[in-house]
Parts: C-alpha cells; structure tokens; sequence
C-alpha cells in the first residue's frame, strides 16, 4: 500500500472520503457539525471498541531492553530509574 499524503497535502485533500462535503471546506472543517458522537460516561470510557484479545499481543517479557550506553542518553548521566514498585 501507498501512504496518503506522501507526495504532499494536496493529495490528502484530493482523496475521495474529503471530496463532495456540502457541510465543511477545509477552511471550516474545524467547525463542522461531526456526524456520530458516541454515547460516553466519562473521559476514560472506552466501551465503543473492541475488546483486544490478549494472546494476540505479546507480553512485555517477550521485549528485550538494552542495557548498554547510548549516545541519545547522555541527557540522563546521574540519574537512575527502577520500575520496581516499592
């Protein structure tokens, strides 16, 4: 598959689900009446998706973490941190 967008704006706007909208122009868009606002309890509902089937995903055991020196650390010298809940 090809990346929309990958030659630039122009081709996102051009793609067919963008096109042929009475309601909004790109310049509106922002203010446009959206079409579905699903129903929620609260701000960490998320009963409006799938559940995700756990042996589909790996377990975070199967990551493997390096332990030797980075250049992108050299930032964090002196400091130290352990996810080990105390």
């Amino acid at each position: 598959s090809v990346r929309l967008g990958k030659n630039g704006v122009g081709e996102v706007k051009a793609h067919p689900f963008f096109t042929n909208h009475n309601e909004w122009t790109w310049e509106t868009i922002q203010k446009a009446k959206v079409p579905i606002v699903p129903p929620l309890t609260n701000d960490e509902d998320t009963s409006n998706f799938n559940e995700i089937d756990k042996s589909d995903n790996p377990s975070e055991e199967s990551f493997s973490v390096s332990k030797t020196f980075a250049g992108n650390q050299l930032s964090f010298i002196g400091f130290s941190y352990s996810n080990e809940q105390q």
